[in-house]
């Protein structure tokens, strides 16, 4: 009972917790981007998404 209560649970919140890490970073507010604590090989790539977990 307790194992689909929370599977239940993990469902519910998952798309509220995705949105609430993502953020859209605009053109001039890029600068270097560090993944896990190491700098990005060649710098700011693509649409510019910033994944709060992940890139710091």
């Amino acid at each position: 009972m307790l194992t689909i209560m929370s599977t239940i649970f993990l469902l519910l919140t998952a798309p509220i917790s995705v949105f609430f890490c993502i953020k859209i970073v605009k053109e001039y507010e890029r600068a270097v981007i560090f993944r896990l604590g190491r700098l990005i090989p060649g710098g700011a790539r693509g649409p510019g998404w910033n994944l709060g977990l992940i890139i710091s």
